[in-house]
C-alpha cells in the first residue's frame, strides 16, 4: 500500500510538480489548494503518513492550518514550506509540532530528499 501524503499548497503549477514527484517516487498524493480545503480533507480523512504544507496562503494560513493538523492528525509529520525567515515564527511552528522547514525556492530534489529522509527515520 503506498504511503499517504497530504499536500497544502496554493501555487497551482508548483502543487502539480510536488504532487507528480511524490507520485513518480511511490507515494499516494492528496493535494489542496489553499488551508480550507486541507482543514476539511483532514476532518473527512486523518490517515495520512506525512502533511506538508505552504505556511503563506488564502483563506486559512500555515500557523492555524498547523493547529487544525496536530488536532485530526497528530502522530502526522509535518513540513511547512515559506521563504519567511522569522526566528519567532520559526519557533512558533516547532512548538506546535513542525517536524522540519523547508525554504523557498526548493527544488523537487530538496523535497525529496526531505519527505524520504522523515518517513525513513520512523
Amino acid at each position: 500500500m503506498a504511503i499517504r501524503v497530504l499536500l497544502v499548497e496554493d501555487e497551482p503549477a508548483l502543487r502539480e510538480s510536488m504532487t507528480q514527484i511524490l507520485i513518480q517516487y511511490g507515494y499516494k498524493v492528496i493535494s489542496a489548494p489553499d488551508g480550507q480545503t486541507g482543514v476539511a480533507l483532514l476532518k473527512k480523512d486523518t490517515n495520512f503518513a506525512l502533511v506538508i504544507t505552504h505556511l503563506d496562503m488564502p483563506k486559512i494560513e500555515g500557523l492555524t492550518i498547523m493547529q487544525h493538523i496536530k488536532q485530526q492528525c497528530p502522530l502526522a509529520p509535518v513540513i511547512v514550506s515559506s521563504a519567511v525567515r522569522d526566528i519567532t515564527l520559526m519557533n512558533q511552528l516547532f512548538d506546535q509540532g513542525m517536524t522540519a522547514f523547508l525554504r523557498r525556492p526548493f527544488s523537487l530534489k530538496e523535497l525529496l530528499e526531505l519527505v524520504q529522509e522523515i518517513l525513513n527515520s520512523d
